[in-house]
């Protein structure tokens, strides 16, 4: 997982591509369901990133409860967006 301190990322997503910038994050995903990412993310102007390696998430989101059920939301609402319409 990996949060975002300065710059912007573009994540390419359609019909249009979806902006994070500086306090945003991405890669939750990947870390909460053990799937292969779901989109790809390039960054847009240079970056400085944080890296959130998967123990140090697991162990994040037993002792903070409220940040886990946050990132669970974020997460369910990210692949709703990316979810191919039938």
């Amino acid at each position: 997982m990996y949060f975002i301190l300065d710059g912007k990322v573009e994540v390419r997503i359609q019909p249009q591509p979806v902006y994070l910038g500086p306090g945003d994050y991405f890669g939750e995903i990947a870390l909460l369901t053990g799937t292969p990412r779901t989109v790809e993310i390039v960054a847009a102007q240079p970056c400085v990133l944080l890296r959130l390696a998967i123990e140090d998430f697991r162990s994040l989101l037993i002792r903070h409860t409220e940040l886990a059920h946050h990132i669970h939301e974020a997460a369910e609402r990210r692949l709703e967006a990316v979810a191919p319409v039938h």
